[in-house]
């Protein structure tokens, strides 16, 4: 099972599995922000059904937050909940950590493996209760991120350098030569990822009241903590840099940075801090309740061994 959005890193991944049997993947409407990104286009092109799943059909479950909180205390992946039918028994081939091994913009020191987020690592928990194997295909390579780097760097890639600033020049060779239009892909960066640190993507409803229980018996008078005086001023600075740099998005691409990062700190939300001891008390209360595993039978010894 494979991922398309419409960016660089999953496209990719569904294109080079496809000649290795790929024939389904998933896509999410839209990102974060709530912008489109499906990856209806590439699908088509590469011949591959897709199934699309509202970015948001995670909420409409219960308490759908947990595993993944509980397992990396950010839980960004969450939003592959609303695809759960899709994913039981199967491998699904995803792009994260992309971004680093064929982007240009990243130069590695040493032999450690860096990441620039933790996309992927909250589907850890989550994938076992399902069942379903998660393979992101760019770590296959990672050892070799200094050598793929040259390759994305070097002038034959330059035909496939598009853009500066948001250019990985591999993948786009990779997919135009599979028969991918263009302009279908990598226009802007987006991401999927569900932000519970800001005040406007919190928790679920369901699990927002389980939460505040919580709170009352862990944390009395926690839940009802005001925000901070400086963040409404800072969303608001933070919202006109990003218009400003929006205007001008090559030329100002420091600002739009500044922007984004000033915005973030006036949506945080002062409840997070609890969200990971919640998740995990409430995830070991599920473990719980499940029923003891059978005893497993004692092996029996091979044919034509006899004891004494």
């Amino acid at each position: 099972m494979g991922t398309i959005s419409s960016g660089y890193d999953s496209p990719t991944v569904a294109a080079l599995a496809r000649d290795a049997g790929l024939e389904d993947a998933i896509t999410f409407d839209r990102s974060t922000r709530g912008e489109p990104d499906s990856g209806a286009a590439i699908a088509a092109a590469l011949g591959i059904r897709l199934s699309v799943v509202p970015h948001d059909a995670w909420r409409v479950t219960a308490l759908p937050e947990i595993p993944f909180v509980a397992s990396d205390a950010k839980g960004e992946d969450v939003y592959f909940k609303g695809a759960e039918a899709a994913l039981a028994g199967r491998v699904l081939l995803t792009g994260f950590h992309g971004d680093l091994v064929w982007g240009r913009g990243f130069t590695p020191r040493g032999f450690d493996i860096v990441r620039g987020d933790q996309s992927g690592l909250s589907l850890s928990e989550y994938r076992l209760g399902v069942g379903f194997l998660h393979c992101p295909v760019p770590f296959l390579g990672v050892r070799q991120i200094a050598e793929t780097q040259r390759i994305s760097r070097s002038r034959e890639m330059t035909p496939w350098d598009v853009d500066a600033g948001y250019s990985r020049p591999i993948c786009r060779r990779i997919l135009e030569t599979a028969g991918v239009p263009r302009e279908a892909f990598g226009m802007r960066k987006q991401t999927a990822s569900v932000l519970f640190f800001e005040r406007g993507d919190f928790l679920s409803p369901p699990s927002l009241a389980d939460f505040h229980s919580w709170l009352e018996r862990h944390m009395p008078g926690a839940g009802e903590a005001a925000p901070g005086l400086w963040q409404a001023p800072a969303r608001a600075a933070g919202r006109l840099l990003d218009e400003a740099a929006r205007l001008s998005p090559h030329r100002l691409r420091l600002l739009q940075s500044l922007g984004t990062r000033i915005g973030a700190r006036g949506r945080r939300e002062p409840l997070f801090r609890y969200l990971f001891p919640w998740a995990l008390e409430r995830a070991r209360q599920r473990y719980g309740s499940l029923p003891e595993p059978r005893a497993r039978p004692e092996p029996r010894p091979p044919v034509g061994i006899v004891d004494g």
